[in-house]
C-alpha cells in the first residue's frame, strides 16, 4: 500500500513529503516538550531533534502498544507511562547522553504496587490516571497511587478523554455503562444506561463541552445535560 505524502510546514513555508514508514500504523502519540513519542506497530519512537530513535526494551521492539502519556519534564530525563495490548503498564524513561547516544529504561510504573491488567491511562494537570477492572487509581509524580471511587460505580473505567478543564471517562459493559466527567476533585457522571459492549470517547479538546461517545455502532453527542443520538 502506497503512503499518503503529508504536508510539512516550516517557517511559513509548505511542502509535500512521503509519512515515514515507520509512523504510516501509529497507535499512539504524545510529547515532550518540542520532541514527540510515537507508539507503533514497529515500536516505540522518539524524535531527537531530526532524528527518530526506537527505544527498545530489553533488547527488543516494543510493538503492541496501544497508549502512551507523558509526564511533566524533569530537566532533560523525559518519562512516559506506555501501555500495551495485553493490559501490562510500563513506565519509560530517556535520558540524554554524551554526544547522540541517550539511557532507556523501561519499570514498574508505581513499584511495589500491582496493577493488574490496566485499560486505560491519561495525564490530567499533574497526576496521571489508570483504568483496572474494579476501580481507577491517580498517581502522582512521585508514583504514590490513591484510589478515585465513583458512587453507583464498581466497575473501573474503559475510556479516557481530554476536553478543556475536564477529563472524560466512559464505563461500558452489558450490566453497567456510563460516561462522566472529573474535575480533579470528583465526578459528575452525565449518562447511564448506554448498554454497550465497548465505548470510546472523545472530547473538544479546546473547552471540553462537548463529548462524543460512539456506543456500539452508534455515536452519541453530550452537549448540557444529557446525551443525544
Amino acid at each position: 500500500m502506497p503512503i499518503e505524502p503529508v504536508i510539512v510546514v516550516r517557517d511559513g513555508n509548505t511542502r509535500r513529503a512521503p509519512l515515514p514508514q515507520l509512523l504510516a500504523n501509529a497507535k499512539a502519540t504524545t510529547r515532550w516538550g518540542a520532541e514527540s513519542l510515537w507508539a507503533t506497530a514497529t515500536g516505540v519512537y522518539t524524535t531527537q531533534g531530526a532524528r527518530w530513535l526506537r527505544l527498545d526494551r530489553g533488547g527488543a521492539a516494543v510493538t503492541d502498544a496501544t497508549a502512551v502519556v507523558a509526564a511533566p519534564m524533569q530537566g532533560a530525563t523525559r518519562d512516559a507511562w506506555v501501555l500495551r495490548a495485553s493490559g501490562e503498564l510500563l513506565r519509560l524513561r530517556v535520558t540524554p547522553g554524551t554526544g547522540d547516544a541517550v539511557e532507556v529504561v523501561w519499570s514498574e510504573p508505581a513499584p511495589g504496587l500491582p496493577l493488574g491488567r490496566v485499560k486505560a491511562i491519561a495525564a490530567y494537570g499533574a497526576h496521571r490516571y489508570l483504568a483496572r477492572d474494579d476501580d481507577m487509581l491517580r498517581v502522582d509524580a512521585m508514583g504514590v497511587a490513591e484510589r478515585i471511587r465513583v458512587p453507583g460505580m464498581s466497575a473501573g473505567p474503559v475510556e479516557f478523554a481530554l476536553g478543556g478543564r475536564w477529563l472524560w471517562i466512559a464505563w461500558g459493559g452489558a450490566a453497567m455503562s456510563a460516561v462522566g466527567r472529573f474535575d480533579g476533585a470528583r465526578v459528575e457522571v452525565v449518562g447511564r444506561g448506554l448498554f454497550a459492549p465497548t465505548l470510546r470517547l472523545a472530547a473538544n479538546r479546546a473547552t471540553g463541552d462537548v463529548a462524543l461517545l460512539v456506543d456500539g455502532t452508534r455515536a452519541r453527542r453530550r452537549r448540557g445535560g444529557a446525551l443525544r443520538a
